[in-house]
């Protein structure tokens, strides 16, 4: 691209020519909108006047609300979606401010591992992380592992699942589909009764059963999640 002589092009309008002379072929206008809207921002949709706020959430997150508020508006709801179960954690689970220091870039990967509902999302998620920030400080790692939990049993129906120093506990809202009552129970007594930690179940609020290990520390409880996953396959799936 030449520039004349004697002419100083501002920084914004020197990135807007590069981009004109980039997306240079027929039907390459959407494109050149997109790269304007990243160098203008967004407007008052995130800010003040032409702020340039979009590079606080990310392009990705940023399409991703506008679109929510675009099907809101046309009174259309967005397919219901099954939420994740919660996890109550003692210890500490988080993305490291030192090891990822741009905030954009943290809500970028929480935001892809909030919606991710495989183990193989996450690993993928993780890899990401990796491959750009080197490797995990504990409290990520302990991050992945809870993630990798919820979605290891994603399809079955889990509501809340506590881990704290003295105790391991997951609430289940009903019996797994396509199991008999009868046999989930005893499959459950056998498989679980057989584990190295005290176990009852117990009915909570709502009529939820509560399946419940008394653990002798936080490490152990943490532990345990990842062996949880593989005993309670076996009852539902037999």
């Amino acid at each position: 691209m030449c520039v004349p002589p004697g002419v100083a092009l501002l920084p914004d309008a020197y990135q807007r020519l590069k981009a004109i002379e980039h997306y240079s072929n027929l039907g390459s206008g959407y494109q050149i909108a997109m790269k304007d809207l990243e160098i203008r921002g967004a407007g008052n949709l995130f800010g003040y006047e032409q702020s340039g706020q979009i590079s606080n959430v990310g392009f990705e997150l940023y399409n991703k609300i506008l679109g929510q508020a675009v099907l809101e508006k046309r009174g259309e709801g967005s397919p219901e979606k099954k939420e994740k179960f919660s996890v109550v954690y003692s210890g500490s689970a988080q993305i490291d401010k030192k090891y990822m220091p741009l905030v954009q870039d943290r809500l970028y990967f929480y935001q892809k591992i909030s919606v991710a509902t495989t183990v193989g999302a996450i690993d993928a998620v993780k890899g990401e992380t990796i491959d750009r920030f080197g490797p995990l400080p504990e409290e990520t790692k302990s991050l992945f592992s809870i993630a990798n939990f919820q979605c290891a049993l994603y399809s079955y129906p889990f509501s809340k699942c506590k881990i704290s120093k003295t105790e391991f506990s997951i609430d289940l809202e009903g019996v797994p589909s396509g199991v008999r009552p009868q046999l989930f129970f005893e499959r459950l007594r056998k498989v679980f009764y057989s584990n190295p930690y005290p176990f009852k179940v117990v009915t909570g609020r709502s009529g939820v059963l509560v399946l419940s290990f008394k653990t002798p520390s936080l490490f152990e409880s943490f532990s345990f999640s990842k062996k949880f996953v593989e005993l309670f396959s076996r009852v539902a799936e037999g």
